[in-house]
């Protein structure tokens, strides 16, 4: 019994790893004065991404090619969504065991309106 217990997570284990390597990735490192867990970067065809738990480390993984045309920066104490376009370096597609680092810095407007300055993407 403890050796089919064993397999069985042996197989569970191998097949998340290969489950992982099928992934794109979304690394956001994005710099601003933000302590509070109101700012999401929202994606095309991937959702909405915890700017301040990128900022803790955690790297998202996505299921499909991720193919960006404009980015939006979700405001939860207002309840606003804002619309960015995106500079050359990130409009490419980022294929499975590939990682997007989308970079810049938060920043807040009239009304707390927020964007991220400076933004660029680099793609390993």
């Amino acid at each position: 019994m403890k050796k089919m217990i064993l397999s069985l997570l042996l197989i569970i284990s191998s097949l998340q790893l290969t489950y992982a390597l099928d992934t794109a990735n979304i690394k956001i490192q994005v710099a601003g004065a933000f302590n509070d867990n109101r700012y999401f970067m929202c994606i095309r065809n991937v959702g909405c991404l915890s700017i301040r738990a990128a900022k803790q480390g955690k790297v998202f993984p996505v299921m499909r090619t991720v193919e960006m045309d404009n980015i939006y920066i979700v405001n939860l104490k207002n309840n606003q969504l804002y619309s960015q376009g995106l500079p050359a370096s990130c409009n490419i597609a980022v294929k499975p065991e590939q990682t997007i680092t989308i970079s810049g810095k938060l920043s807040t407007g009239p009304h707390e309106s927020a964007r991220i300055d400076q933004l660029q993407c680099t793609v390993n």
